[in-house]
């Protein structure tokens, strides 16, 4: 879904949670804040992941425990696609990704080989395996994708790629800071590429309930204002 304000200044792909409901559950935040961010100045790509239905997670009816990275692999193929379509939609425009959880890790892994890429601005990223976010241990065995400090290696590489070509702004709650350190500790050489909001006392994750939606518009609203701001041709 395209929101094109007709007088854009920069270009946006956003790619919320995939929470169950469509867009009038939890996921509505999501299509409210592309026409305000298309209001201020954006052309926005809102993914609605539609191979199952709207809002609804790509791959969820695969058999995860066979190859679990599969349902990322999908909406990372999805995103290849219809990024690319995009991008020659908004020649001259700067183009930023928005993610969100599981979002925000496709953001990364297409960031990665899109080196034009202006920034990333992601909200608790999930940088722990797969396998760990469904709760499938396969009877306790270790994911081969985890490394000793609990990060998915798949999530620490894509950071490091991405992060030589372009900054990310992170957004969590107190409660999810530890596994963002431990990224910082991962990849010590890109630590400037990093901006790092931490909302005290709270847990972001998961971003479905009206008081953390709240506070993740408010900064993030916040920040691409900003964006808008800087960006060239605008009258702000």
């Amino acid at each position: 879904m395209v929101h094109d304000p007709g007088d854009a200044v920069a270009a946006l792909i956003l790619l919320h949670d995939r929470a169950r409901g469509g867009r009038a559950g939890p996921n509505s935040m999501w299509t409210r804040m592309a026409r305000e961010l298309a209001e201020l100045g954006f052309v926005v790509l809102r993914f609605d992941y539609s191979r199952e239905r709207d809002g609804f997670v790509i791959g969820r009816g695969l058999e995860s425990s066979a190859r679990p990275g599969l349902r990322v692999d999908l909406d990372l193929q999805l995103l290849r696609e219809v990024g690319s379509w995009f991008w020659e939609r908004v020649p001259g425009l700067e183009l930023f990704v928005v993610g969100s959880c599981f979002g925000a890790s496709t953001a990364v892994g297409w960031a990665r080989e899109q080196p034009d890429v202006a920034g990333m601005f992601l909200v608790v990223p999930w940088l722990r395996t797969l396998q760990e976010r469904l709760g499938e241990k396969d009877g306790g065995e270790r994911d081969g994708d985890a490394r000793p400090d609990g990060l998915s290696g798949r999530m620490v590489d894509a950071f490091d790629d991405a992060l030589t070509h372009m900054p990310a702004w992170i957004l969590v709650g107190e409660h999810e800071l530890p596994d963002v350190q431990a990224l910082r500790r991962a990849l010590p050489q890109r630590a400037q590429q990093f901006d790092v909001v931490v909302v005290p006392g709270m847990a972001l994750y998961p971003p479905h309930y009206p008081d953390t939606q709240a506070v993740v518009r408010e900064h993030l609203m916040r920040r691409l204002e900003r964006v808008v701001a800087a960006a060239p041709g605008s009258a702000a």
